[in-house]
This record gives C-alpha cells, structure tokens and sequence, in this order.
C-alpha cells in the first residue's frame, strides 16, 4: 500500500486571509498492526492554484441547489414568452447571483455507494455581509441534480491537491518556504 492510499480526506477549508484547514485520516502500519490516525492541519501557506480551482468549480452546484439557476429555464419556457432582452437580463441576474457565491470547503464521508459531500460557501448579499450557505449531503452514486458524479470527481481530485499540500508541499509559491527544507 503506497502513502497516498493511506490518504483519506475528510474536510478542506480555505482560511479567510489565506491558508487552508485539512482534516484527513492517515493509516499507519506497525509490523502487523494497522492504525488510523486523525489529523487536522491548519496552514497560513497559500494553496497551489490547482487545489482552490477544484474548490472555487463547485461554485455553479451551490448555486443550482440554491435555486440561482433555474430561472433560466422558466425564462426559456415557451409559457413564460421570455424575449432576448429578458433572457439577457435574466441570464445577467444568474450570473450575478453566482458571482456571489464563494465556497469556502468541502466536507467528505461514507464510503462507495454512501459517500457524498457537503460544500460550504458563503453569499454576499446586498449590503456587502455574508451568510453561511451550506448544501445538503451530495450523494456522488445519486444522479438527481446532474452534477454529482462530477463533484465525486472534483472530491477525488481534491484528495489528491490536499494530500500533495499536506505531504508534497504543493502550495501556490513554494520557494518562498524552501527553508523549511534546509532547516530540516
């Protein structure tokens, strides 16, 4: 069994300010006993780019399972009789809405068919505060919002961003902690 598959990420957070909280699981094997460890590490280092735009894609989801979305449709629907102009505005307001929308982290459980996620975000209203938004638990194996196999993607490939920060130091300018290395 190589390091990574001793890897099982549970929660990701991004730091306001920079940074970012992992809590992950880490199997370790001692002779023939197998122990699993549980860590939460919180870093002012700024993650590598490829992991905030794992996170920063599930935006468009938050938005959809909030109701963002789906005026776009009742705007296209023959009934409505929406012309361009509405469709424009409309299609403008969605974008708006979305652009609102910031996600924060991702909270991981269950295994195979049960595993799923929660995706934390914050939406700034009007007079520029923000309000917690945090999603139901997302099914991966469930196909009734048409997105979720691509969040068990997102999910995998973030396990992967979070174990290389954690382990790898993948972070957005690493020469800035290269004595780290050398102090070691």
């Amino acid at each position: 069994m190589n390091e990574r598959s001793r890897f099982k990420l549970e929660k990701i957070k991004l730091i306001s300010g920079g940074g970012v909280q992992v809590k992950f699981e880490k199997q370790q094997v001692i002779g023939s006993d197998t122990y699993v460890n549980t860590e939460d590490l919180k870093s002012s280092k700024q993650p590598h780019p490829d992991l905030i735009a794992l996170i920063e894609e599930m935006q468009e989801m938050v938005a959809k399972i909030f109701g963002f979305i789906s005026v776009r449709s009742l705007v296209s629907d023959k009934k409505f009789n929406g012309d361009k102009i509405q469709q424009k505005f409309i299609n403008a307001w969605v974008e708006e809405m979305i652009s609102r929308i910031n996600v924060t982290g991702v909270s991981i459980s269950g295994s195979e068919n049960t595993r799923g996620a929660i995706i934390t975000a914050t939406y700034q209203v009007d007079n520029k505060q923000k309000v917690a938004m945090n999603t139901p638990r997302i099914l991966f194996s469930a196909e009734s919002r048409g997105f979720e196999q691509r969040l068990g993607e997102l999910v995998n490939e973030l396990e992967d961003e979070a174990y290389k920060f954690c382990f790898g130091n993948k972070v957005s300018n690493p020469e800035i902690f290269e004595y780290e290395k050398a102090e070691n």
